[in-house]
């Protein structure tokens, strides 16, 4: 389990460095998407679901206390890659989770969100929380 978390943490950090958010030394963004107009009030986030059968992603943007979908996306599951909610294949998985990323990105126009929430469940899955 610590190396599917290691390897998303590694996911998300490349995507997010690929796209212009650098994780700074003291454990923050140093380059937060906020609009032009300063408005600290907004915040992106994506969700990732990792089901057995999909791979799930979505994109929302928090308001005050409002939150919009801006994009989702999901990629199917290979029996070869998830086996009844066991990782059978941590590469596979990744591979999966990134083309579920991809899609709801461009679905929301291309943002790519600095913070995310990941969901795995299964009978084997221990729950722990995690700041990446």
């Amino acid at each position: 389990m610590k190396n599917l978390l290691d390897s998303l943490r590694n996911l998300f950090q490349r995507r997010q460095e690929e796209n212009g958010y650098y994780y700074g030394q003291e454990g923050g963004y140093e380059d937060q998407p906020f609009p032009p107009g300063g408005d600290d009030q907004r915040q992106l986030f994506t969700a990732l679901d990792i089901g057995t059968a999909f791979a799930k992603a979505i994109i929302v943007e928090v308001h005050d206390d409002q939150a919009t979908v801006l994009g989702v996306g999901r990629h199917q599951q290979s029996y070869a890659h998830m086996s009844d909610g066991i990782v059978t294949d941590i590469s596979g998985v990744i591979a999966n989770c990134n083309e579920a990323l991809i899609k709801a990105e461009k679905a929301a126009g291309g943002i790519v969100a600095p913070s995310a929430v990941i969901g795995i469940a299964g009978e084997l899955v221990k729950g722990s929380s995690i700041t990446i």
